[in-house]
């Protein structure tokens, strides 16, 4: 099963839209990042894996393969945790890829799966809104910054679970 999800990461004053592509098969269990990816993005699979299991959410034994794309410049930051972490529930059919259209999602994840901020958010955000996007997924803390940006609808969350609970009609998070 494959699916895509957009962040976003800031190069320098520059927002720069990354897109996020999980790829789900058979074969002995592994889970592999690949994409031009600096340490900490290359480290992320521990944290992302630990927090969804801490968030109620576990993942079957397959192969993971997640592509931060294009593959052109470094992908540096925490900030794709969430974005990858949606993408392997998409992968598994826990959340619909309908109800990821025109949105991004930015956000480093705590092993017990709460959403962390990120820095930077407003080159980000204002990137995706001039690239087309019109929902954008961050932590509570970074939503103020976020809705300085016009024509972006901005979810502010504390927990992953929140988020996914959102994306699955349990739950609507505030704007």
């Amino acid at each position: 099963m494959f699916c895509k999800v957009y962040s976003a990461l800031c190069l320098g004053i520059e927002g720069r839209i990354v897109r996020v592509e999980a790829d789900m098969s058979s074969g002995l269990p592994a889970f592999q990042i690949v994409g031009e990816l600096s340490a900490e993005v290359r480290e992320s699979g521990a944290r992302i894996c630990t927090a969804m299991r801490n968030s109620g959410f576990s993942l079957p034994p397959k192969r993971y393969l997640i592509n931060l794309a294009p593959a052109d410049f470094r992908k540096s930051g925490t900030g794709f945790d969430l974005p990858v972490a949606v993408a392997l529930l998409c992968c598994i059919e826990h959340v619909s890829p309908e109800f990821l259209e025109n949105s991004i999602f930015i956000g480093e994840l705590g092993l017990n799966g709460t959403l962390v901020p990120v820095k930077g958010i407003l080159p980000m955000i204002s990137q995706a809104a001039k690239e087309g996007f019109s929902n954008c997924f961050v932590s509570a803390e970074n939503a103020e910054e976020a809705a300085i940006v016009s024509g972006m609808r901005v979810f502010g969350a504390r927990s992953f679970s929140e988020v996914i609970a959102h994306l699955q009609g349990k739950r609507t998070l505030c704007q």
